[in-house]
């Protein structure tokens, strides 16, 4: 048996049971913080192991919140025989003396709740114990382990950390001392200091704890693809659980100082109203960035996009104005180290293009680009001009999320016509000599998409066809909107191709976004693919609308 433990040993809380032997109301309400996220209804008619049983107290309540039976143990004999006595008016009970190391007397026993509580942290070998309390545990049942936390402890450790160095080699009875003076020093203080200690809510993070057991325990019966969603959703919901916590942990500390602030003493006053100010702040912080994450999340966020640029109103300037818009993106994406490929594009007589499909693919490409999607107008001195006169044309830009595969938006075979002919334009001689472009018409709606890009007549075939699922899609999400844009316009716009969403006005050196009201004078730069706080903007301008929506119903 094992008996050397990292911070105490199992004579040494036997000692201090045989002290502390009696069930208080108090115990009960820190057992029922403990279990979370499991619940009194928990228990009702399962098997149940007590790991370090201690004098018995959880074993108690367990029985007592309807457990069919309990198995209880600890190391320490004297410790055992103050469990049994507290456990004696129970039949489906069995107590008994064994290490967690070595569990000899539950060779074939398993369990629906093994728990071990304020025991793991004290041992020299926590990795061993947890595994050899998990071969306890029934399929589908609960493990549960609590052990004592840093977080919120920092000062009490730091004090705690010397004193243990010395108490621990100390003998029973001196250390016995030590503790009512300590405890009679701490009685004091607290009388004259007007604060109280109480504990204060944990976060409801009930779904958080299930999804992480699924993945932890249920891995190996999943398929690949339920894994990586599930685990997207965890790693969606971690970073809210843990403002929530740091919300709640703030929202203490306010109770605490706000009891000081009411004290007598002058000093302790005034120190404490100003901790009440700015823990005030910090809880309103917290309260506006727990709202945001809380805010409905567009699943295609994360999404590829079709970038499709198009020339309007003003000839030849405005596909020139394409050829500068695909190059601002092209140099955006750079900076956001986002990979780039043209599927289709059609130049102009005079420079540019008249129409110019990209891909755009990386980390939350659609997130930042979907509010790009509108009219962009230009206002500038064309090369050709020779008055001088300022002219203003437009371009129209339609941000699309990849649809993941074609079959998404069930597209049916006898509604598409595929066509192939000789691609034109960059490429060389072989691009001339085949019939590797690719055009995909959708009969049902007239939709036609092109892709000429690759010397593979089947890779543009997949691209465009992925395109035309990319457009289908956005009709449909298009028409469904349709009625609730009628009833109220989003701040940002609707997306519609019809809207005049940007100016871009070279005389001035400015860009305006007409949505939001933002201008800035750095055109230059915004040219060159420095728009990120523009997209950023219009990102959190849509929250704040949507959270205005939320808080309105």
């Amino acid at each position: 048996m094992k008996n050397k433990d990292a911070l105490g040993s199992p004579k040494r809380f036997g000692h201090n049971w045989k002290k502390f032997s009696n069930l208080t109301e108090l115990y009960e309400e820190q057992f029922i913080e403990w279990i979370k996220p499991l619940s009194k209804d928990s228990f009702n008619g399962k098997k149940v192991l007590d790991a370090g049983c201690g004098i018995g107290r959880n074993s108690v309540y367990a029985l007592n919140y309807g457990a069919k039976q309990v198995y209880a143990f600890d190391v320490e004999q004297s410790t055992v025989e103050i469990a049994k006595n507290n456990l004696s008016n129970f039949e489906n009970t069995k107590v008994f003396t064994d290490s967690i190391y070595e569990l000899t007397d539950l060779n074939n026993e398993s369990f629906d709740i093994v728990f071990c509580i304020g025991v793991i942290h004290h041992l020299s070998s926590p990795t061993e114990a947890v595994e050899n309390l998990y071969q306890k545990v029934k399929k589908n049942g609960k493990l549960l382990i609590w052990i004592y936390g840093k977080e919120g402890n920092e000062r009490l450790l730091t004090l705690l950390k010397p004193i243990r160095f010395f108490t621990t080699k100390l003998p029973y009875f001196l250390v016995a001392w030590i503790g009512k003076l300590l405890t009679l020093a701490l009685y004091l203080i607290l009388k004259i200091l007007p604060t109280k200690s109480e504990y204060w809510n944990r976060a409801k993070k009930m779904e958080f704890w299930h999804l992480e057991q699924i993945l932890i325990d249920q891995s190996d019966s999943l398929d690949q693809h339920k894994i990586i969603e599930m685990n997207k959703e965890f790693v969606s919901i971690k970073p809210i659980v843990e403002t929530y916590q740091k919300l709640l942990l703030k929202q203490h500390e306010y109770h605490d100082a706000k009891l000081l602030s009411e004290s007598s003493d002058g000093d302790m006053k005034e120190l404490a109203k100003e901790e009440v100010s700015i823990v005030e702040a910090d809880i309103q912080d917290l309260e506006k960035e727990l709202k945001f994450m809380l805010l409905p999340v567009d699943q295609d966020d994360e999404k590829s996009v079709f970038l499709e640029i198009r020339a309007g109103a003003g000839g030849d300037e405005a596909a020139i104005f394409v050829g500068d818009l695909l190059r601002m993106y092209s140099r955006l994406s750079e900076r956001e180290n986002w990979n780039r490929e043209i599927i289709t594009e059609k130049t102009a007589e005079q420079g540019g293009f008249k129409e110019v499909v990209m891909k755009i693919s990386g980390k939350m490409v659609y997130k930042n680009l979907k509010f790009e999607s509108g009219v962009h107008r230009v206002k500038r001195v064309p090369e050709t001009e020779s008055q001088g006169r300022i002219h203003t044309s437009t371009c129209t830009v339609a941000v699309l999320p990849e649809s993941e595969e074609v079959g998404e938006i069930n597209i049916d075979k006898s509604d598409i016509r595929i066509d192939t002919y000789r691609a034109s334009g960059a490429g060389g001689q072989h691009v001339n000599k085949t019939d590797s472009a690719v055009r995909v018409t959708h009969l049902p709606t007239g939709l036609v998409v092109e892709c000429q890009d690759d010397r593979s007549q089947h890779k543009n075939k997949t691209k465009a066809l992925s395109l035309l699922s990319a457009k289908l899609k956005r009709n449909k999400q298009e028409s469904q909107q349709a009625e609730i844009a009628s009833e109220r316009k989003i701040l940002v716009g609707t997306g519609d191709r019809s809207e005049k969403i940007r100016t871009y006005n070279f005389p001035q050196g400015r860009i305006t976004d007409h949505r939001i009201k933002l201008t800035k004078h750095n055109l230059d730069q915004a040219m060159d693919g420095e728009i990120q706080d523009i997209c950023n903007a219009l990102i959190a301008e849509n929250q704040l609308q949507m959270l205005a929506q939320l808080e309105n119903e």
